[in-house]
């Protein structure tokens, strides 16, 4: 395939996902008694063809991270199937699907770095057409829905929190699509090799973003913010401890009524619990869980059902499915195959989001977020003229 077609392929391909992921919203918002689960259909056909691809085209050596997951992810399901002896056949089944889906953050990374130069840079540049389309597309729709207040755009549908993800499926992904994109379009700024109409997206992004309506995001601007105005960001954060100890007790009336079923959590659990969605409760839970039932070997390779026992904290997430052996591995392949290879400038960027990835999760084990995620390193790779 010549790079012209592979760019349009790929533009085309990411349409797809982005239209059956919302054929499912439909479906599910509105209740409809049919199949739901059309926004699998494109992904799993990506997921067998590039991994298809790797297995036919390349030898063991450069699919060496494929196989220690894959390895990893045999030994920790036998963990699993040790530690839960009487789990139906159904439950054995979802926990299998959880963890490969851990798999595509090496597959797609194992691709892009056996692929040629040439190959790489049209499927990257194709991709970011799409997101930036995508992200553009969304954008209205956010806009349109904060003034028509449409159940099917919002973050939160039939309930009364503020937040509308647009045509996205899920919340989480949708929070993470502007994070990763107003990320791209900053590194791309901060190269100088942005055009005009990128600069107002970017700006438009910003804008549009806190109008999600979920944490995550507040949280990422004020860190995006605070990077690039370092000075205004001490000076604030100092005023704004200040402010937090001399009137504790105003603020935090302030913020149980903005947060999601802040009051009754207040009463119920307290302050943190509020500030963390239940967090708090579910790692409780989950080291409790651990303390009492975890061998030797599950602190190695960890074994935790993901269904029951994930607390949305991503690293302590890894560390409860894949133990400590499958985190360390996580990280160092993240450390080699990303961090390494960015700018000073944009490793900051870069902490900022596995900041937000820690206290949100959901993460790796999203198509779209991993898809995104490669795509902004990749172009950056590509724009630090570090392609090899």
């Amino acid at each position: 395939m010549n790079p012209i077609k592979a760019k349009k392929l790929t533009e085309l391909i990411f349409y797809l996902v982005i239209i059956f992921d919302f054929i499912t919203k439909i479906i599910i918002i509105y209740d409809f008694d049919v199949f739901q689960r059309y926004s699998f259909i494109p992904k799993a056909i990506i997921y067998i063809s590039l991994f298809t691809f790797l297995i036919s085209k390349f030898s063991g050596k450069k699919l060496i991270y494929i196989v220690i997951f894959f390895c990893l992810l045999i030994i920790s399901f036998t963990c699993f199937l040790i530690l839960f002896k009487s789990t139906p056949i159904e439950d054995i089944k979802l926990q299998l699907y959880l963890q490969l889906l851990y798999s595509y953050v090496f597959i797609l990374g194992t691709f892009y770095a056996v692929i040629n130069k040439e190959f790489k840079t049209a499927i990257v540049s194709g991709l970011k057409k799409g997101v930036i389309n995508v992200g553009l597309i969304n954008s209205v729709v956010i806009i349109i829905a904060l003034l028509t207040k449409l159940e099917l755009f919002k973050s939160y549908p039939f309930s009364d929190r503020f937040g509308f993800n647009g045509i996205f499926l899920k919340t989480s992904e949708a929070s993470y699509f502007y994070i990763l994109v107003i990320s791209l379009l900053f590194f791309e700024f901060k190269n100088n090799k942005h055009n005009k109409n990128n600069k107002y997206l970017l700006v438009l992004f910003l804008i549009v973003s806190p109008l999600l309506g979920t944490k995550i995001i507040w949280l990422f601007l004020f860190l995006f913010f605070s990077l690039q105005f370092k000075k205004t960001a001490i000076a604030m954060t100092t005023l704004l401890t200040l402010s937090y100890i001399a009137f504790k007790d105003k603020m935090n009336l302030f913020l149980i009524a903005i947060l999601p079923y802040g009051l009754e959590l207040n009463d119920q659990r307290g302050m943190l619990t509020v500030l963390t969605s239940t967090r708090d409760l579910l790692l409780k839970n989950t080291l409790k869980f651990i303390n009492q039932n975890w061998e030797f070997y599950n602190y190695l390779f960890g074994g935790n059902r993901y269904k029951s026992l994930k607390v949305e904290l991503e690293i302590f997430d890894l560390f409860s499915v894949f133990g400590i052996v499958g985190l360390l591995f996580f990280i160092y392949y993240l450390k080699k195959r990303i961090f390494n290879k960015l700018l000073n400038h944009q490793k900051g960027i870069l902490l900022i989001i596995i900041t937000c990835v820690f206290v949100a999760g959901n993460f790796f084990k999203s198509f779209m977020c991993i898809s995104l995620l490669f795509l902004i390193v990749e172009y950056s790779i590509i724009g630090n003229n570090k392609l090899d």
